[in-house]
């Protein structure tokens, strides 16, 4: 196309650069406004691939509309946009404190589906309490048989899984901990996250059987390791023990808990050799059960080498923030590179859900490394009490409160999360090993 008047445009040019004096830096200010980001002062491969995990987290889920977020969100037809897990453990604590309005869908969608929950467990109870094991039997009279989250949920809140990995029934203290999560951070009400807390302890009390240490047994289950399914995995009793307790006070076990003379097992009988992915770990963090944490240098030691290389990405992503927490940063630090490097490969830092096979994006494996950004490296912690040598705090909904103290590695001189989101408010944190600065947002600007 021609253009004959150029007086004119370049006219049009004047009064747009003489009018408000607006510069790169102040349009730059205005987009970052209101919105998060996370930026990196070490090597340029690590700001470039936290940013990409970002952008991709954020075109996988809608802020309006009624699904959560499937592990490949619509990018291939693995799982048909289908809701596992992922979607509250991995992808849901990511998001929360940075883009709240995506997060918030994922405890929506778990209320939304409630009723088909019920009808789940409903129908469990009728088929005569199926396990991966023997059946539990069926039972002559309920009032209540509390909440079944599906494994692989549809829309609907159906099970699609046709397999043994129905029987995967940490799912429902999954929901229920994430649920917990939300209403801390005022992402779900309060009475939502207490509802499904206690009819998800209705169907764990359904779910298991008196054990031979006076303790109950929750038995054939299949372990978040899913090479195993077997009696008492580690996991699964500590959430359902999370559920009767509701993970304020958590007291005496009341599950049993395998373990051995050195620190808790993986599932009964574990011979710990292998595994597929992280599972006994999840008890130090998400969980964060007080005896697990305890344990916590015993446990790594003797499970995170032992993950096969041809499982899922997210498990290097959890070793590396509880190494980080643990103080051996500089660990954390080559382990969550590890647990992104070999999986974006593709063009566009596109993430793989396995080193051996290009299918992304794997929206859980993003989830998992932008964790340990933000709860291990900055040393986010939300928990009941504060963290000890915390450098700054804020009290959340239910008795919660949200602590940081960083846990920078060398490669790092400083971290800053602009518009981190705490119950409504924005906020930018700028650590470095050794200070926490941190600046409200109001109404777009930085006070």
């Amino acid at each position: 196309m021609k253009i004959n008047n150029h007086k004119s445009v370049c006219t049009s040019v004047q009064q747009f650069d003489s009018g408000p004096q607006i510069k790169f830096a102040q349009l730059l200010k205005s987009a970052r406004d209101g919105s998060s980001d996370i930026e990196i002062d070490g090597p340029v491969e690590d700001q470039l691939a936290v940013r990409s995990m970002l952008h991709y987290l954020r075109d996988s889920i809608s802020p309006t509309g009624n699904m959560a977020i499937s592990p490949f969100g619509l990018s291939n037809d693995l799982y048909y946009g289908h809701v596992f897990w992922d979607a509250d453990i991995w992808v849901f604590p990511a998001l929360a404190l940075l883009e709240p309005e995506r997060a918030a869908r994922i405890p929506a969608y778990r209320w939304r589906t409630r009723e088909q929950a019920m009808r789940n467990a409903e129908a469990w109870v009728k088929g005569g309490r199926p396990t991966g094991g023997k059946p539990l039997g069926a039972i002559s009279s309920m009032v209540t048989t509390g909440v079944k989250y599906a494994w692989e949920s549809s829309v609907t809140g159906k099970e699609t899984v046709p397999g043994p990995s129905k029987f995967e029934d940490h799912i429902t203290g999954d929901v229920a901990w994430s649920m917990d999560l939300a209403a801390s951070l005022g992402l779900a009400p309060e009475g939502q996250a207490d509802a499904i807390r206690k009819a998800a302890n209705t169907f764990f009390t359904l779910r298991r059987t008196s054990g031979k240490d006076g303790l109950f047994s929750i038995p054939g289950t299949m372990s978040p390791d899913e090479n195993h399914i077997g009696d008492d995995d580690l996991y699964t009793n500590v959430l359902a023990q999370y559920v009767a307790t509701g993970g304020r006070v958590w007291g005496d076990p009341i599950y049993h808990l395998p373990k051995d003379s050195q620190s808790f097992l993986t599932y009964e009988g574990d011979p710990l050799r292998a595994y597929k992915q992280a599972a006994a770990v999840l008890t130090i963090y998400p969980v964060q059960y007080p005896p697990a944490e305890a344990q916590a240098k015993v446990m790594m030691d003797r499970f995170a080498d032992k993950v096969t290389k041809n499982g899922p990405a997210m498990s290097d992503a959890i070793h590396a923030l509880i190494w980080a927490r643990l103080g051996e940063s500089d660990k954390a630090y080559a382990t969550w590179r590890d647990s992104w490097q070999p999986f974006t490969t593709s063009p566009l830092m596109l993430f793989s859900e396995k080193r051996s096979r290009a299918r992304t994006y794997f929206t859980t494996g993003a989830g998992g490394c932008l964790q340990t950004v933000l709860y291990g490296f900055l040393g986010v912690r939300i928990d009941t009490k504060l963290l000890p040598g915390a450098q700054w705090s804020k009290p959340l909904e239910n008795g919660r409160i949200l602590s940081i103290k960083p846990n920078l590695p060398k490669a790092w001189n400083r971290i800053t999360v602009r518009g981190l989101s705490i119950l409504g408010q924005r906020y930018d944190v700028v650590a470095d090993r050794s200070s926490v600065r941190v600046t409200r947002q109001t109404s777009g600007v930085r006070e």
